[in-house]
């Protein structure tokens, strides 16, 4: 709150005070950088991962060793095998070509991921190669994957009413589903809209239903 003048005017002192508290609107801005500089939070270093298989091409029944080294992690994860060391080997044995991706992530949960592929000669080939992921935080990768769920349950949840809505409509007379048709062209009519869904769900067909 701004210093309120008395009834008998500012003193010399109070003149000064003021002067000094107030800040240009270069001083402001400084200030405020400087604040955002300092709340800001550090973003975590990304941990480093390097995977490879020896072979990484083999016969039935053979074993493949994998190799792997991190930086900056303190957990990793071998997908098809479970938790590992942050640095270490493992021998495998896969019955068809598979992908083995380390997750390497550190202690702030910032993460990384690598992929090797073994493969088997005579079966399928391996799915392609998942894209590396790097994430300065897992709790946003959660949090998007939380949101991607979310929205999938939505749209399971529409079709499913779609498809009830439909089934209903199906098992009505001919009568009726004609004055449902009336009503959505009168719908359009009146509020000059299109509802192309409607009609859609509702079938191609709209016949005029004498009043």
């Amino acid at each position: 709150m701004g210093k309120q003048k008395w009834q008998g005017g500012w003193t010399g002192r109070d003149q000064a005070e003021a002067q000094s508290q107030t800040e240009t609107p270069a001083e402001a801005q400084a200030e405020a950088k400087a604040d955002a500089q300092v709340i800001a939070p550090t973003p975590g270093t990304l941990p480093t991962v390097s995977i490879s298989a020896s072979p990484d091409n083999m016969k039935p029944g053979d074993t493949s060793t994998i190799t792997w080294s991190t930086t900056g992690a303190t957990t990793a994860d071998l997908s098809n095998v479970g938790p590992v060391e942050v640095n270490g080997t493992t021998t495998v044995k896969p019955t068809t070509s598979t992908n083995y991706t380390l997750k390497a992530v550190a202690a702030d949960g910032a993460a990384q991921t690598g992929t090797v592929t073994v493969s088997v000669i005579g079966t399928p080939n391996a799915p392609p190669q998942p894209e590396p992921i790097s994430a300065q935080s897992e709790h946003s990768t959660h949090t998007q994957l939380e949101i991607l769920d979310d929205v999938a349950a939505v749209k399971g949840t529409l079709s499913s009413v779609a498809a009830d809505a439909r089934a209903e409509y199906e098992a009505l007379s001919e009568s009726a589903k004609g004055h449902i048709h009336q009503a959505i062209n009168d719908a359009e009519m009146k509020f000059n809209v299109k509802l192309p869904a409607m009609h859609t769900l509702y079938g191609a067909e709209k016949p005029k239903v004498k009043k």
